[in-house]
């Protein structure tokens, strides 16, 4: 496939969550409160810092759907976004960078990347025929090293970056997974 040539309207399933293209009408206090938690403003080096709703709205109006993706996880049993996850696409490259965020701290560690991972990868590779994708994590974020490590993400490099507060450095590493990597690690089946 090539890019598209009309914006992207992405809405996918998984048994808890559905997974969609984020409206401005999706900003809310809850999401604006997601950069005061410890552990946010770590693993994103970033300020604590509430985000007001007109600040969510212009950043959501910022994607523009078709090289770059803002897309909402939602908790179908209470309607809740839950998380999200910003997705830019190298058409010319046919791969793509994710980066995701569950930003509701009571919904981490209950499966909502691994199951939310399939989904929005197959679409990705297989609907939209990329054939890689990214990501980067910080050195000290080792539940989501651990986990690129485990499903056969390759190390590319790392760079240093300055600390957002201020003390010191901090290192990223960024990864690299191609698309028969992913395919081996799920039955055909489970690819749509």
């Amino acid at each position: 496939m090539t890019a598209p040539t009309a914006p992207l309207a992405i809405h996918l399933e998984s048994e808890r969550y559905i997974m969609r293209t984020l409206e401005p009408a999706d900003a809310n206090e809850a999401w604006g409160q997601w950069m005061t938690d410890p552990d946010t403003v770590r693993n994103l080096n970033i300020q604590p810092r509430h985000v007001s709703i007109e600040t969510l709205q212009t950043y959501i109006k910022s994607f523009n759907r078709t090289t770059s993706h803002l897309v909402g996880t939602i908790e179908k049993s209470t309607s809740r976004l839950i998380g999200i996850r910003s997705i830019y696409v190298n058409w010319e490259k046919r791969e793509f960078l994710s980066n995701t965020l569950v930003g509701e701290s009571e919904a981490r560690h209950m499966g909502v990347l691994k199951e939310t991972h399939r989904v929005i990868f197959a679409y990705f590779f297989n609907t939209l025929d990329l054939v890689a994708a990214q990501a980067s994590a910080v050195s000290t974020n080792t539940v989501i090293l651990d986990l690129f490590k485990s499903r056969g993400w390759i190390h590319q490099h790392s760079a240093r970056k300055q600390a957002a507060d201020g003390q010191g450095f901090v290192e990223i590493h960024h990864y690299r997974m191609s698309r028969d990597v992913w395919r081996k690690r799920y039955q055909p089946g489970e690819w749509s």
